[in-house]
């Protein structure tokens, strides 16, 4: 059992510090003053805590960009870090959810390594237990089919619980204490979504078995929790953001109001518990905003691949990104130099020819 803590901080110093690396812009003092570092309370591994923190912002980021690669909003490095911040739309929802599902994630993963001293995974002897009804009806599908196997008289003979499962209740508090809000309607909304991005990775968490047997058959196994590949977070977080609810202002500031009536700190908003929402219309991701520093969509690139790995959003991405926007479509060939025709010589390399290959490319005009 973990030692509960409090770890102070402020997240938006390690956003702005990412996002100045990753625009190669030199971290001044005056940025040090302004985005107050990293404040841990004494612990013997505060360090451990803060780069998995610091982990999983990079990791919201990258498959923030990745899922919505083909959209008009692409959430690039300083959108990211100004929709986590007090604006409302649904691109401001998702990156909230999406940030604080990170976090869970990378702290939960480094807790199962050992890598965090004041956690550890959750041993499973009381695993059953633990997914209550109101919980397992939430869990991912296939996560739900196996543990209602667990519970059959028949299949629980065949396989048992054992070792060592994810446990997100450390990644989940840390997350909490590293997000802040303000007590006011958007700070209402931001905490709504941040607590679905929490709560996403217990949802997806899926059963992990290893067999045992004589002359490798699989006579019995042994089967934990495991919390799911970020990339499957952050599609059912897309699918929810294309589900997203909007809500009046009026309604939110009437929810928190008698929240605060009553003095419950769980200010709920008057829809669904797992659903993003947002309050905003989104502005047209199309035309260039320089107030936001957000540059449009012409000179974007897109995919005229077609395959059956081709994702929608892929094959129409040009209609998408250029042609709805007011755009052409450009195509650009040009000839790129690649390794080709290799072969291992005894001993020990690789040698190859280079050839030269001709590559299109289409962009918005």
């Amino acid at each position: 059992m973990f030692a509960t803590k409090m770890y102070q901080s402020n997240i938006d110093f390690v956003l702005i510090y990412f996002i100045l690396l990753f625009h190669n812009v030199v971290i001044s003092t005056p940025v040090i003053n302004i985005y107050k570092t990293v404040s841990l309370s004494s612990t013997s591994d505060t360090e451990g805590v803060a780069e998995s923190v610091t982990s999983g912002i990079l990791l919201a980021l990258q498959h923030c960009q990745n899922v919505f690669l083909w959209d008009k909003w692409n959430c690039t490095n300083v959108e990211f870090h100004r929709l986590t911040k007090s604006t409302a739309t649904k691109e401001a929802a998702f990156s909230k959810a999406i940030l604080a599902a990170a976090v869970v994630h990378s702290i939960t993963r480094d807790c199962s390594r050992g890598d965090i001293q004041d956690c550890s995974c959750k041993p499973v002897r009381n695993e059953l237990r633990g997914y209550n009804s109101n919980h397992r009806k939430n869990i991912q599908s296939v996560t739900d089919s196996t543990l209602d196997e667990a519970n059959d008289s028949n299949s629980i003979k065949d396989w048992s619980w054992s070792g060592c499962s994810d446990d997100t209740s450390f990644g989940n508090l840390v997350a909490k204490d590293y997000i802040t809000f303000e007590d006011d309607v958007f700070g209402s909304v931001g905490k709504h979504n941040y607590r679905v991005g929490r709560e996403i990775v217990y949802q997806t968490m899926i059963k992990r078995c290893r067999c045992h047997g004589v002359s490798g058959s699989c006579s019995t196994k042994t089967c934990w929790m495991q919390v799911a590949p970020f990339k499957d977070v952050a599609r059912k977080l897309k699918e929810k953001y294309n589900k997203a609810v909007r809500l009046s202002q009026d309604n939110v500031e009437a929810a928190v109001a008698l929240s605060n009536s009553i003095k419950n700190d769980k200010k709920y908003l008057p829809a669904p518990e797992y659903a993003l929402v947002y309050l905003e219309q989104s502005p047209d991701y199309c035309i260039l905003n320089a107030t936001n520093g957000w540059p449009g969509t012409k000179g974007r690139t897109c995919s005229k691949t077609l395959s059956e790995f081709t994702s929608v959003s892929e094959r129409k991405s040009c209609r998408n990104l250029c042609r709805q926007c007011g755009h052409r479509v450009k195509k650009e060939t040009r000839t790129v130099k690649k390794s080709c025709n290799c072969n291992f010589q005894w001993c020990c390399s690789v040698k190859c020819d280079i050839c030269l290959e001709k590559v299109e490319r289409h962009y918005c005009v």
